[in-house]
């Protein structure tokens, strides 16, 4: 369950997080006995609310002790802004160059049905171009240069989980040279070991 506005409101104002929160909680409620979900929702109501990973809470590389553990620093990816999540069906990592939120790569992984809702969009795209994309293959190159995706086998649901790997835009179009791609690569291929083996699934494949 994920709540946006488009109000005057923003949740980087702390005495509006709960209210976002409610409505979340309360809908996610709603559904779960609708759809006869098992989970617990706790008795206690959310009072505060912190951001996903503030700018100042992005620390250096070795230091990480998540999804990101084990990364190793290059040009360019020195810090890390990460969170821990357990078993959330969706995870996003920032890699940056600095201690200010600037951020070099995005690490996304896709779990249950945000990986439908992910595969669908791809469906669509693939009308459209005759490359692969996670909803027909494993794993391969996303469009953008530098950019990649893996995936990873769900013994219980057999729905493939997604990891990607996006390169922001550095504001110049220069081609990625071999040695950067390799180190993507590497980056979301321990970002997928670690993210697959906390859920459960399967060794991911990764390019």
């Amino acid at each position: 369950m994920t709540v946006e506005t488009e109000l005057d409101t923003t949740i980087d104002n702390p005495a509006n997080r709960p209210a976002y929160v409610r409505i979340a909680t309360g809908t996610a409620a709603k559904a779960a006995k609708t759809y006869g979900c098992v989970t617990d929702l706790g008795d206690r109501p959310v009072r505060t609310v912190r951001l996903p990973v503030p700018e100042e809470e992005f620390e250096p590389l070795p230091d990480a002790s998540g999804m990101c553990a084990g990364i190793h620093p290059t040009s360019g990816v020195t810090t890390v802004g990460e969170t821990t999540r357990a078993g959330a069906p969706r995870e996003t990592r920032l890699l940056g160059d600095d201690g200010l939120g600037n951020h070099c790569y995005s690490l996304d992984a896709y779990f249950g049905a945000y990986a439908v809702q992910l595969k669908a969009g791809c469906d669509e795209e693939a009308e459209y171009s005759s490359d692969s994309t996670p909803a027909d293959a494993p794993k391969g190159r996303l469009p953008g240069d530098g950019d990649y995706w893996g995936s990873a086998a769900c013994p219980a649901d057999g729905e493939r989980a997604v990891f990607e790997l996006r390169r922001a835009s550095a504001g110049d179009e220069r081609r990625l040279m071999e040695r950067e791609r390799e180190c993507a690569r590497t980056v979301l291929r321990t970002f997928a070991e670690h993210s697959a083996k906390a859920h459960g699934r399967s060794a991911p494949t990764t390019p």
